[in-house]
């Protein structure tokens, strides 16, 4: 399955499963988790189309593609709640549910990005814009749960972005509390009051 999703804030929020080692950072420069456990992937895009492919295996892959620039790994388990999906206020295509809803149980994730992303306050051509990011969602039954695993990150957006959160952790740590029905406009607010202290570094 491959659709456009929508970034929001430079993120692709995740519903429907929570990190087994909920450990509040940024992992790869690619993968966020807040202090609740739940996870959104970092991309380059600050708003827009971001291409998605979900891919489930019945097994951990033997290699990773070296045209991916960024990769990393953790375990999650999916709830009998919200499916397993990224979710998005304003949606490009319909979103893929990657699981449904009453499926439960222990995964594996890799996800992996390349691409350059669209820059905030240029726009996007089209489905053949050169510009636009890759993000692949592997994930596969899981009986380890071993945590995280930045397998790589060769990216000068991943290597960067890395760095700008551990000069300080708690920059642009957005609540990322969304669910397939959506946000309070109480939630919203305060998602974007944070993405501009992420953005500018301090509080506007």
């Amino acid at each position: 399955m491959t659709y456009s999703a929508n970034s929001e804030y430079g993120r692709l929020y995740f519903c429907g499963v929570s990190a087994e080692e909920p450990a509040e950072g940024v992992y790869g420069g690619l993968v966020q988790i807040d202090d609740e456990g739940q996870i959104s992937v970092l991309v380059a895009t600050m708003y827009g189309a971001v291409r998605v492919t979900g891919e489930q295996l019945r097994q951990a892959p033997e290699t990773i593609d070296p045209e991916w620039e960024d990769v990393t790994e953790l375990s999650v388990t999916k709830a009998h709640d919200d499916p397993f999906m990224f979710v998005s206020e304003d949606e490009i295509d319909d979103p893929e549910e990657f699981l449904p809803a009453e499926t439960v149980g222990s995964y594996r994730l890799q996800i992996s990005r390349r691409g350059q992303g669209i820059p905030e306050g240029e726009v996007c051509t089209g489905p053949s814009d050169p510009r636009i990011e890759d993000v692949v969602v592997r994930f596969w039954p899981d009986t380890e749960m071993s945590g995280f695993e930045v397998r790589r990150s060769t990216s000068q957006f991943g290597v960067e972005n890395q760095a700008y959160f551990d000069e300080d952790p708690e920059r642009g740590i957005i609540s990322l509390s969304y669910t397939s029905e959506g946000n309070s406009a109480e939630q919203r607010a305060r998602d974007k009051h944070l993405a501009n202290i992420a953005k500018y570094g301090e509080e506007m």
